[in-house]
């Protein structure tokens, strides 16, 4: 089982149905276990899409949709 961390503002119903296998950290924040091999797997069963705002995250991989400066600021420590 893998796990990832799932930010989604106003998920928690989309969070609920997708994965009985969750646990709540913060408002919009969850952990996440399933058989799910990539983020963009979990974006897509989330239905997190370039019109929605969401952002998941796999031990050194991530994928999702949300604020530019979010990926550049990451982008940024990664290389720091």
């Amino acid at each position: 089982m893998y796990i990832y961390l799932v930010f989604m503002p106003q998920g928690e119903q989309q969070i609920k149905e997708g994965f009985p296998d969750h646990y709540p950290i913060a408002d919009g924040l969850w952990a996440v276990g399933t058989g799910l091999g990539t983020s963009a797997d979990v974006c897509g069963r989330l239905g997190i899409v370039p019109e929605g705002s969401g952002v998941v995250t796999k031990l050194t991989e991530y994928y999702g949709r949300y604020d530019n400066a979010l990926w550049q600021k990451l982008e940024s420590w990664s290389k720091a």
